[in-house]
């Protein structure tokens, strides 16, 4: 079929024509009639016919309709409101004025087009334009009204499913009562699918950038989408340079490492099977008791085994509250208590008892005067005397013990107190870090808790320089400790005291300060040579320290050299930290030492695991020095559920076992933290590949179950008692026989 207006040839089932966008329906309808088509807008102007003002004013009066008036109804406003004056006004604009094609080819979204579905069928719109697919030229007056009703036709402004455009022509003409056909408000079945050109937007949905009511330009448009991407730009840029920011330096990184290979907070199987440290604690403010039990059970000597049944047992009882200590050691024969030795303290009295041998409870009051009750003494006091021994200076040294003893709180030589003061007041730990060099490597990926993970790299480089400056500032701070310094002195003033009153002299009648200063400065002149050949021995260490994404030490590869006389050893050495239920429960690592032809490799073995029902360790230690090899092993089982235990450990040469020593047996008893009671039913100690010996018994710890009881035997004064009373003692001790 051919356009009744441009005579160019129209495709079947096309809607317009393709080459003037005159509709099918009216070509049809014309040919019928045999008159001209209606001009478009765009003819009517080349004609000077005023067709645009024609569908202004239409368009002014449907704005108009009781259509209008029903949706400002809805919205609460009234129908003749300045908004919708306003409305009107644009909308007869848009008629008279044809809306340019953007460059892409879209037709711009119409100004009053509804945001909501439905809002288009709610109010059609009038003098609606849409682009030509072939052409891309505005189609004037595509709101057609029924020739035979005069409605306007009810599918203009819908949106098409696929291409968020208006369906052309969605009113189809030709039913016989004249009014809409029946598919009116559907879209066309011929439309159904994208418009050449034209961009893809989903049903209702507004193009980018348009704001309803508003008909948004391209250049606008175009405007708006470079800003937004300059502001991505700029938001990544700043992303970056804050994630640059808040990363931690390389140094600071690998020192963390180091530090938390044990972490302070770490629980460790046994503090969470045993509560070990709890139970030690508890040992300094709760009163216990504790004690062990071993016996022969077996040997491979049959002299010895002829003893089965005989050992050694001991106790210890404390009670904080009353201020009383007890102490038994026993020896057992053929599984019989043979011999006994009690001791006690309480109420500043000490006694001292060993009923199988005598019947005496030989006491010692400290409460009265000590050095009266010596110069008093029928037997000590005369024996001091020709001695030399001076009492009241012994009386104060006893005075002096007992003092140091009973406080437990101000202990000398505290070793967390130590390092605690090194910590804080030594810059050697400081200063070693910051000489640290450390730079980025390259990833690699270990075995750590049981999966493989990747693991950042750091370039890490320790000068001899620095490690030497780390060794003299620790031995200074540690010569130079007033704290240290002074405990040493009263220990150095205790014991010179003590051999004063023995009447013994120590050194050249030097006093305890000299002694104390001269010990110092011989210990500041051994680690000044010591430090002198660790200066020529060693040199500086590179390695390659990895660290997992929790900032865990994973492993590190490293190489140094050593000057040792006129030989250069050099040095590799690698570890890995696997992990498990802590970091080093599983773990390896090799020293090589290579220096004219020989080489030496030390190696270290772990691995262990813990599930909550089985906790297991094995470790391995070994040197290689390619004539001989010598090795230390150690493994341990425990279950949870029972307590059976299994521990052993041995020292070896070129295969051979030189010492070996075994345990197995049960945790019968356990309250965590509290007590425990173990059964050893097998300790094996092993000398070379044949000799052994075993034993068994028990041990236990306790809170204190029972009161603490006074050994008993006759009161025997140590200080008062006369010649003859110790006699008779003697007498006791000669008439017992071991056998």
């Amino acid at each position: 079929m051919k356009c009744t207006k441009c005579n160019a040839e129209i495709r079947e089932g096309a809607k317009f024509c393709t080459s003037c966008g005159e509709p099918v329906a009216a070509n049809q309808e014309n040919a019928q009639a045999g008159t001209p088509v209606t001009e478009t807008a765009g003819d009517a102007q080349e004609a000077g016919e005023p067709v645009a003002e024609e569908k202004a004013a239409e368009a002014v009066q449907e704005v108009e309709t009781p259509v209008a008036e029903e949706r400002t109804a809805e919205n609460g406003q009234e129908a003749e409101t300045p908004a919708a004056e306003e409305n009107a006004v644009e909308i007869a604009t848009a008629a008279e004025t044809p809306v340019e094609a953007s460059g892409s080819g879209a037709a711009d979204v119409e100004e009053g087009q509804a945001e909501m579905p439905g809002a288009a069928e709610a109010e059609p719109k009038a003098g609606a334009e849409q682009m030509v697919p072939e052409t891309g030229e505005a189609i004037a007056d595509m709101e057609q009204l029924a020739q035979e009703t005069g409605e306007a036709a009810a599918g203009a402004g819908y949106a098409a499913p696929e291409t968020g455009g208006p369906v052309p022509d969605m009113e189809q003409t030709g039913s016989e009562a004249g009014g809409p056909a029946a598919g009116m408000g559907q879209p066309v079945p011929e439309m159904n699918g994208p418009v050449p050109g034209a961009p893809h937007y989903a049903p209702g949905v507004p193009q980018p950038g348009a704001t309803p009511g508003t008909v948004k330009e391209g250049k606008k448009f175009g405007k708006a989408i470079i800003g937004v991407i300059a502001a991505v730009v700029v938001v990544v840029i700043a992303a970056f340079a804050a994630l640059r920011l808040m990363e931690k330096d390389p140094k600071d990184v690998v020192i963390a490492a180091f530090e938390n290979v044990h972490p302070k907070d770490q629980v460790y199987p046994t503090e969470e099977l045993f509560g070990t440290s709890e139970m030690m604690k508890s040992l300094q403010t709760t009163s216990s008791e504790g004690g062990m039990t071993l016996k022969l059970s077996d040997s491979s000597e049959p002299f010895i085994t002829q003893f089965a049944g005989s050992g050694l047992k001991m106790s210890a009882q404390n009670n904080l509250e009353t201020k009383e200590t007890a102490v038994n050691l026993g020896l057992l024969l053929n599984d019989m208590e043979y011999l006994n030795l009690d001791a006690y303290y309480g109420g500043e009295k000490v006694i001292i008892a060993v009923p199988e041998i005598s019947s005496k409870a030989f006491t010692l009051d400290l409460s009265k005067d000590l050095a009266q009750q010596f110069k008093d003494s029928p037997v000590f006091g005369e024996l001091i005397k020709q001695q030399g021994i001076d009492a009241d200076g012994l009386a104060l040294y006893i005075e002096e013990l007992k003092a140091q003893t009973e406080n437990k709180e101000d202990q000398p030589f505290n070793l967390d107190e130590l390092l605690n003061r090194y910590k804080e007041g030594c810059k050697a730990q400081d200063n070693f870090k910051a000489a640290l060099t450390v730079t980025k490597g390259e990833k690699q990926k270990f075995t750590m808790d049981g999966k493989e993970v990747s693991c950042k790299g750091y370039n890490t480089v320790i000068s001899k320089d620095s490690m030497v400056d780390f060794l003299e500032d620790s031995s200074e701070f540690f010569l130079q400790d007033e704290t240290l310094r002074e405990d040493f002195l009263n220990q150095l003033e205790t014991t010179v005291r003590l051999s004063e009153l023995m009447g013994q002299s120590m050194g050249e009648s030097l006093s305890a300060k000299e002694l104390r200063d001269q010990t110092f400065a011989e210990a500041e002149k051994s680690a000044k040579e010591m430090i002198k050949y660790l200066d020529r021995t060693l040199d500086d260490v590179d390695m390659v320290v990895y660290v997992d994404k929790k900032g865990r030490l994973a492993a590190l590869d490293g190489t140094t050299m050593l000057h040792i006389e006129d030989t250069d050893v050099d040095v590799k050495f690698h570890l890995e930290l696997k992990g498990g239920s802590y970091l080093t429960q599983n773990m390896s690592g090799t020293i090589e030492m290579e220096g004219d032809g020989d080489v030496v490799t030390l190696e270290v073995q772990r691995s262990g695991k813990y599930d909550k029902k089985n906790l297991t360790d094995e470790l391995s230690l070994s040197m290689d020095t390619g004539d001989d090899t010598f090795g230390f092993s150690y493994a341990a089982a425990y279950t949870v559920d029972d307590g059976a235990y299994d521990v052993s450990a041995k020292l070896s040469s070129n295969g051979s076992r030189i010492l070996g020593l075994s345990a197995e047996g049960a945790v019968d008893e356990l309250e965590k933290g509290k007590s425990f009671h173990m059964d050893i039913d097998k300790l094996k100690l092993t000398i070379e590949d044949s000799g052994y010996i075993t034993f068994k018994g028990e041990y236990y710890l306790r809170p204190l179950e029972d009161e603490i009881k006074v050994p008993k035997g006759d009161p025997m004064d140590i200080l008062g008692a006369d010649l003859t009373e110790w006699i008779e003692v003697i007498q006791e001790f000669q008439a017992f026989s071991p056998f």
